[in-house]
């Protein structure tokens, strides 16, 4: 199951990787692009984006909503089998 959502989650991150081009310009339009490089909003965007995909994948029920943790974050436990 897992390899076929990758499956269909690779050809658009490789179009991601392909533009990266044109994303390293909309990401240099943000004002917070004055105080911090392009990778450091990559990974702020990126992160957003992987929460975001987390989120539709629980409404799916693919993942079990995680509990909150101690430091009041919710993490998804991943096993490797």
């Amino acid at each position: 199951m897992a390899w076929e959502v990758a499956g269909r989650v690779a050809s658009e991150v490789k179009k991601l990787i392909a533009e990266v081009g044109e994303l390293e310009e909309d990401l240099g339009k943000l004002k917070a692009s004055q105080w911090r490089t392009f990778e450091e909003l990559f990974i702020e965007a990126w992160h957003w984006v992987f929460g975001w995909v987390n989120n539709v994948l629980i409404r799916k029920s693919y993942f079990a909503e995680p509990e909150e943790s101690e430091d009041g974050g919710k993490y998804i436990k991943w096993v490797s089998l």
